[in-house]
Protein backbone atom coordinates (compact mmCIF):
# COMPACT_ATOMS: atom_id res chain seq x y z
CA UNK A 1 0.00 0.00 0.00
CA UNK A 2 1.31 3.03 -1.00
CA UNK A 3 1.34 6.18 0.87
CA UNK A 4 1.51 9.66 0.11
CA UNK A 5 3.76 11.91 1.41
CA UNK A 6 2.87 14.21 3.95
CA UNK A 7 4.51 17.16 4.21
CA UNK A 8 5.89 17.79 7.75
CA UNK A 9 4.05 20.83 9.33
CA UNK A 10 6.74 22.01 11.85
CA UNK A 11 8.75 22.77 8.95
CA UNK A 12 6.13 23.52 5.90
CA UNK A 13 4.12 26.31 8.03
CA UNK A 14 7.27 28.12 9.39
CA UNK A 15 8.08 31.69 6.88
CA UNK A 16 11.35 32.98 7.49
CA UNK A 17 10.24 36.18 6.69
CA UNK A 18 7.31 36.10 9.24
CA UNK A 19 8.51 39.09 11.77
CA UNK A 20 6.18 36.77 14.52
CA UNK A 21 8.65 33.54 14.25
CA UNK A 22 12.45 35.69 14.58
CA UNK A 23 13.46 34.50 17.79
CA UNK A 24 15.14 37.76 18.17
CA UNK A 25 11.89 39.62 19.21
CA UNK A 26 11.07 37.40 22.26
CA UNK A 27 14.58 38.09 23.87
CA UNK A 28 15.73 41.61 26.07
CA UNK A 29 17.51 43.92 24.15
CA UNK A 30 21.16 43.46 25.79
CA UNK A 31 23.14 46.81 26.64
CA UNK A 32 26.04 47.71 24.32
CA UNK A 33 28.34 47.59 26.93
CA UNK A 34 27.21 44.34 28.62
CA UNK A 35 27.94 43.13 25.05
CA UNK A 36 31.36 44.79 25.20
CA UNK A 37 32.28 43.13 27.87
CA UNK A 38 31.01 39.61 27.20
CA UNK A 39 33.00 39.69 24.40
CA UNK A 40 36.36 40.56 25.67
CA UNK A 41 36.30 38.00 28.39
CA UNK A 42 36.41 35.38 25.85
CA UNK A 43 39.85 37.40 24.46
CA UNK A 44 42.85 34.35 24.87
CA UNK A 45 45.46 35.15 26.57
CA UNK A 46 47.33 35.64 23.42
CA UNK A 47 45.99 38.61 22.13
CA UNK A 48 46.30 40.21 25.74
CA UNK A 49 49.78 39.37 25.44
CA UNK A 50 50.37 40.94 21.71
CA UNK A 51 48.24 43.78 22.83
CA UNK A 52 50.51 44.70 25.88
CA UNK A 53 53.25 44.69 23.89
CA UNK A 54 52.09 46.67 20.89
CA UNK A 55 51.63 49.14 24.00
CA UNK A 56 54.55 49.52 25.20
CA UNK A 57 56.11 49.18 21.91
CA UNK A 58 54.21 52.46 21.02
CA UNK A 59 56.78 55.41 20.10
CA UNK A 60 56.78 57.17 23.34
CA UNK A 61 55.73 61.26 21.98
CA UNK A 62 52.84 60.52 20.37
CA UNK A 63 49.48 59.56 22.55
CA UNK A 64 48.05 58.81 19.17
CA UNK A 65 50.27 55.56 18.57
CA UNK A 66 49.79 54.46 22.41
CA UNK A 67 45.58 54.49 21.82
CA UNK A 68 46.21 52.88 17.83
CA UNK A 69 44.10 55.78 16.09
CA UNK A 70 44.28 58.03 13.46
CA UNK A 71 46.09 61.23 14.08
CA UNK A 72 43.04 63.01 13.22
CA UNK A 73 40.55 61.05 14.84
CA UNK A 74 37.42 62.24 16.51
CA UNK A 75 36.69 62.44 20.56
CA UNK A 76 34.46 59.60 20.38
CA UNK A 77 37.09 57.41 18.43
CA UNK A 78 40.13 57.99 20.75
CA UNK A 79 37.27 57.37 23.69
CA UNK A 80 36.38 54.12 22.16
CA UNK A 81 40.00 52.68 21.40
CA UNK A 82 40.66 53.58 25.16
CA UNK A 83 38.25 51.44 26.49
CA UNK A 84 38.95 48.59 23.72
CA UNK A 85 42.16 48.65 24.96
CA UNK A 86 42.20 48.95 28.66
CA UNK A 87 39.63 46.09 28.66
CA UNK A 88 41.98 43.82 26.77
CA UNK A 89 45.48 44.99 29.29
CA UNK A 90 43.33 45.97 32.10
CA UNK A 91 45.58 44.21 35.19
CA UNK A 92 42.72 42.19 36.93
CA UNK A 93 42.14 40.41 33.14
CA UNK A 94 45.49 39.97 32.00
CA UNK A 95 48.46 37.61 33.23
CA UNK A 96 51.39 39.93 31.59
CA UNK A 97 54.04 40.82 33.85
CA UNK A 98 53.89 44.10 32.51
CA UNK A 99 49.66 44.40 31.90
CA UNK A 100 50.08 47.52 34.76
CA UNK A 101 52.88 49.45 33.15
CA UNK A 102 51.00 48.80 29.74
CA UNK A 103 47.69 50.30 31.30
CA UNK A 104 49.11 53.44 32.91
CA UNK A 105 51.08 54.03 29.64
CA UNK A 106 47.61 53.95 28.04
CA UNK A 107 45.70 55.92 30.67
CA UNK A 108 48.46 58.70 30.56
CA UNK A 109 47.91 59.12 26.73
CA UNK A 110 44.05 59.10 27.23
CA UNK A 111 44.72 61.97 29.18
CA UNK A 112 46.62 63.90 27.16
CA UNK A 113 43.95 63.72 24.28
CA UNK A 114 41.22 64.69 26.89
CA UNK A 115 43.34 67.70 27.83
CA UNK A 116 42.29 70.57 25.35
CA UNK A 117 45.56 72.33 26.18
CA UNK A 118 47.96 69.31 25.77
CA UNK A 119 46.05 67.93 22.87
CA UNK A 120 46.05 71.26 20.84
CA UNK A 121 50.03 71.27 21.05
CA UNK A 122 50.29 67.63 19.83
CA UNK A 123 48.08 68.22 17.22
CA UNK A 124 49.82 71.25 16.16
CA UNK A 125 52.99 69.20 15.71
CA UNK A 126 51.15 66.70 13.82
CA UNK A 127 49.55 69.55 11.72
CA UNK A 128 52.94 70.70 10.92
CA UNK A 129 53.90 67.20 9.71
CA UNK A 130 51.10 66.54 7.84
CA UNK A 131 52.03 70.04 5.66
CA UNK A 132 55.72 68.63 4.95
CA UNK A 133 54.67 65.16 3.91
CA UNK A 134 51.79 66.78 1.58
CA UNK A 135 54.07 69.27 -0.25
CA UNK A 136 56.88 65.73 -0.45
CA UNK A 137 53.67 63.62 -1.48
CA UNK A 138 52.42 65.94 -4.03
CA UNK A 139 56.14 66.19 -6.08
CA UNK A 140 56.29 62.35 -6.09
CA UNK A 141 52.57 62.19 -7.08
CA UNK A 142 52.77 63.26 -10.60
CA UNK A 143 56.24 60.82 -11.34
CA UNK A 144 53.52 57.93 -9.57
CA UNK A 145 51.84 55.73 -12.39
CA UNK A 146 49.82 54.39 -9.83
CA UNK A 147 48.49 57.63 -8.05
CA UNK A 148 47.76 59.30 -11.36
CA UNK A 149 45.47 55.81 -11.76
CA UNK A 150 43.38 56.11 -9.22
CA UNK A 151 43.29 59.61 -9.26
CA UNK A 152 42.07 59.13 -13.07
CA UNK A 153 39.58 56.23 -11.93
CA UNK A 154 37.88 58.61 -8.89
CA UNK A 155 37.55 61.18 -11.56
CA UNK A 156 35.60 58.68 -13.60
CA UNK A 157 33.32 57.93 -10.64
CA UNK A 158 33.05 61.63 -10.05
CA UNK A 159 34.66 61.53 -6.77
CA UNK A 160 37.61 63.49 -5.84
CA UNK A 161 40.44 61.66 -5.42
CA UNK A 162 42.79 62.40 -2.01
CA UNK A 163 45.81 61.38 -1.64
CA UNK A 164 45.59 62.01 2.52
CA UNK A 165 42.82 59.72 3.04
CA UNK A 166 45.44 56.79 1.98
CA UNK A 167 46.91 54.55 4.28
CA UNK A 168 50.65 55.03 2.26
CA UNK A 169 49.92 58.80 3.25
CA UNK A 170 49.38 58.30 6.73
CA UNK A 171 52.08 56.25 7.23
CA UNK A 172 54.67 58.62 5.92
CA UNK A 173 52.88 61.06 8.24
CA UNK A 174 53.49 58.78 10.99
CA UNK A 175 57.24 58.41 10.08
CA UNK A 176 57.63 62.35 9.73
CA UNK A 177 55.89 62.79 13.19
CA UNK A 178 58.08 60.25 14.66
CA UNK A 179 61.18 62.54 13.29
CA UNK A 180 60.10 65.88 13.83
CA UNK A 181 59.08 64.88 17.57
CA UNK A 182 62.49 63.25 18.67
CA UNK A 183 64.44 65.96 17.20
CA UNK A 184 62.34 68.53 19.53
CA UNK A 185 62.65 66.32 22.50
CA UNK A 186 66.39 66.18 21.70
CA UNK A 187 66.81 69.87 21.57
CA UNK A 188 64.34 70.24 24.59
CA UNK A 189 66.80 67.64 26.47
CA UNK A 190 70.02 69.40 25.33
CA UNK A 191 68.48 72.64 26.75
CA UNK A 192 67.60 71.41 30.06
CA UNK A 193 70.90 69.67 30.38
CA UNK A 194 72.47 73.38 29.97
CA UNK A 195 70.18 75.01 32.34
CA UNK A 196 70.95 71.87 34.77
CA UNK A 197 74.66 73.00 34.13
CA UNK A 198 74.33 76.79 34.43
CA UNK A 199 72.31 76.54 37.41
CA UNK A 200 75.20 73.74 39.62
CA UNK A 201 77.98 76.91 38.18
CA UNK A 202 75.52 79.64 39.72
CA UNK A 203 75.25 77.34 42.90
CA UNK A 204 78.93 77.03 43.36
CA UNK A 205 79.07 80.73 42.86
CA UNK A 206 76.72 81.53 45.50
CA UNK A 207 78.39 78.70 47.73
CA UNK A 208 81.46 81.07 47.12
CA UNK A 209 80.71 84.30 47.94
CA UNK A 210 78.97 82.92 50.82
CA UNK A 211 82.07 81.64 52.35
CA UNK A 212 83.82 84.46 51.82
CA UNK A 213 81.39 86.47 53.83
CA UNK A 214 81.42 83.95 56.53
CA UNK A 215 85.25 84.68 56.76
CA UNK A 216 84.61 88.29 56.76
CA UNK A 217 82.14 87.82 59.13
CA UNK A 218 84.20 85.84 61.13
CA UNK A 219 87.54 88.19 61.57
CA UNK A 220 85.50 91.23 62.01
CA UNK A 221 84.14 88.94 65.04
CA UNK A 222 87.10 88.29 66.16
CA UNK A 223 88.70 91.74 66.22
CA UNK A 224 85.78 92.97 67.91
CA UNK A 225 86.47 90.19 70.38
CA UNK A 226 90.35 91.45 70.92
CA UNK A 227 89.55 95.23 71.20
CA UNK A 228 89.32 95.24 75.33
CA UNK A 229 92.50 93.87 75.46
CA UNK A 230 93.69 96.10 72.71
CA UNK A 231 92.27 99.29 74.88
CA UNK A 232 94.00 97.56 78.05
CA UNK A 233 97.47 97.09 76.79
CA UNK A 234 97.09 101.01 74.67
CA UNK A 235 96.34 102.61 78.36
CA UNK A 236 99.07 100.32 80.16
CA UNK A 237 101.37 102.13 77.90
CA UNK A 238 100.54 105.21 78.48
CA UNK A 239 99.96 104.77 82.09
CA UNK A 240 103.90 103.21 82.56
CA UNK A 241 106.29 105.78 83.79
CA UNK A 242 110.01 104.91 82.74
CA UNK A 243 108.55 101.90 80.59
CA UNK A 244 106.94 104.30 78.71
CA UNK A 245 109.80 106.91 78.93
CA UNK A 246 111.90 104.21 77.33
CA UNK A 247 110.04 103.27 74.88
CA UNK A 248 109.32 106.76 73.72
CA UNK A 249 112.89 107.55 73.50
CA UNK A 250 113.78 104.21 71.40
CA UNK A 251 110.65 105.49 69.57
CA UNK A 252 112.15 108.86 69.06
CA UNK A 253 115.77 107.38 68.33
CA UNK A 254 114.35 105.23 65.50
CA UNK A 255 112.54 108.08 63.78
CA UNK A 256 115.35 110.26 64.32
CA UNK A 257 117.83 106.90 62.45
CA UNK A 258 115.55 106.35 59.80
CA UNK A 259 114.95 110.02 59.25
CA UNK A 260 119.27 110.51 58.94
CA UNK A 261 119.14 107.54 56.92
CA UNK A 262 116.42 108.99 54.38
CA UNK A 263 118.27 112.05 54.15
CA UNK A 264 121.42 109.65 53.51
CA UNK A 265 120.20 107.70 50.47
CA UNK A 266 118.30 110.93 49.23
CA UNK A 267 121.86 112.41 49.26
CA UNK A 268 123.43 109.29 47.82
CA UNK A 269 121.03 109.56 45.16
CA UNK A 270 121.71 113.36 44.22
CA UNK A 271 124.87 114.19 41.60
CA UNK A 272 128.19 115.40 42.83
CA UNK A 273 129.18 119.13 42.09
CA UNK A 274 132.56 119.44 40.99
CA UNK A 275 135.40 121.58 42.62
CA UNK A 276 137.93 121.43 40.41
CA UNK A 277 138.20 124.31 37.84
CA UNK A 278 137.09 124.59 34.27
CA UNK A 279 138.89 121.83 31.83
CA UNK A 280 141.12 123.27 29.41
CA UNK A 281 140.36 122.37 25.87
CA UNK A 282 142.87 120.35 23.73
CA UNK A 283 143.80 123.09 21.94
CA UNK A 284 145.04 125.13 24.76
CA UNK A 285 146.90 123.00 26.34
CA UNK A 286 149.43 122.55 23.31
CA UNK A 287 152.94 125.03 23.87
CA UNK A 288 153.79 126.82 20.93
CA UNK A 289 156.95 125.58 19.34
CA UNK A 290 160.36 128.28 20.28
CA UNK A 291 161.98 129.89 17.37
CA UNK A 292 165.77 129.82 17.60
CA UNK A 293 167.33 133.32 16.98
CA UNK A 294 170.49 133.50 14.95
Amino acid sequence: MASADVPSTTTANARPNDPKSDPSEDEPEEDAELLLKSFFADIRDTDRTLEVERVLGAFKLNPYEYLNVPFDADDAAIKRAFRKSSLVIHPDKCKHEHAKDAFEALGAAYKVLTDETRKASVDAVLNYCKELVSKEWGKTAAKDGAMRMRALVASQRGEEYDFTTTPEFHNAWKAKAREVMAQAEWRKRKQALRIKDEEGRQRELEEEQRDARKQKREAVAQWEKGRESRVDTWRGFHKGGGQSGGSSAAAAGAAAGAAAGSAAGSAAAAPKKSTAGPRRGVVGAIKPPKVRMQ
